[in-house]
């Protein structure tokens, strides 16, 4: 042991304890009284233990014998702004497969279940699945979700088993609605949508309702495939910034951080809940 050091153990004195005091019924009769005559004493000590008569009953008080509640799953890897995004592309590709007649799985690769709303984004931002195709980037895909290069070939299987005939259906509504609105009619057939490059035909639903898509209004004639573009803020009407836009675990409402009141200077990390 350093000599500069020693002093502190052989000349070391133990603090005394903190006292408990036991007030009487009459004493705690009135507890912010009782606090302001014991602190004269109390403050010695910095910290002490007051355990009330049997008989108190703070008004707030919970009957741990019949208080009970249901403990709500929060999953980790699902606490982020985007979660209701990511559960509203799942939720319309299961049930598009489930109207097909297809029981829809998610996938595990090396014991990790493969993310099909971060792979839809993907390959998304990276231009779009002719573009991947055309400059072989199926490794660089599979990399940015997560996995091992070696894995390309099974994620384009994936993605074209079960995406690619999903987003091509959503992107043909939105072109239908876009020439419904300028006067013009559709030619594209719906053999064209249900071809998919794994080969193979999958049927395709008569009605929008029955993929589990929305409806879109007529009005909107941007090509968007990312259900987030639906999400704005309430209190500003914009949609940007993603980052600092906080979505309710319920509904759809939505604000962003500096929108708040008061504002906040950070994403929350708990599940957010608007009255």
């Amino acid at each position: 042991m350093l000599k500069n050091y020693s002093k502190y153990y052989t000349e070391f004195e133990r603090p005394p304890f903190a006292p408990t005091f036991f007030p009487t019924e009459e004493e705690f009769a009135d507890p912010i009284a009782y606090v302001a005559k014991i602190k004269p004493e109390a403050e010695k000590y910095g910290v002490v233990k007051v355990k009330p008569p049997p008989s108190f009953r703070p008004p707030f008080a919970i009957d741990s014998e019949k208080f009970g509640f249901t403990p709500r799953i929060q999953k980790l890897n699902q606490i982020d702004g985007l979660t209701r995004a990511r559960l509203i592309f799942d939720a319309q590709l299961a049930s598009y497969w489930h109207m097909q007649g297809h029981r829809f799985e998610v996938p595990n690769i090396d014991n990790k279940y493969v993310n099909f709303y971060d792979l839809y984004k993907a390959v998304m931002e990276s231009g779009g699945v002719d573009t991947i195709n055309a400059q072989k980037r199926w490794g660089y895909i599979t990399k940015k979700i997560g996995f091992k290069q070696q894995r390309a070939n099974k994620i384009k299987t994936l993605y074209f088993r079960w995406i690619d005939a999903f987003q091509k259906l959503f992107t043909q509504d939105e072109d239908d609605e876009e020439n419904t609105s300028d006067g013009c009619s559709s030619t594209t057939s719906d053999s064209e949508i249900g071809q998919v490059e794994c080969g193979g035909h999958i049927p395709q639903p008569r009605t929008k309702s029955m993929a589990g898509l929305r409806f879109h209004t007529k009005e909107k004639k941007t090509r968007t495939s990312d259900p987030m573009d639906e999400v704005v803020c309430k209190k500003c009407g914009k949609g940007d910034d993603e980052d600092y836009l906080l979505l309710c675990e319920d509904c759809d409402y939505a604000l962003h951080t500096y929108c708040c009141s008061p504002a906040l200077s950070n994403v929350p990390r708990c599940s957010l809940f608007y009255l």
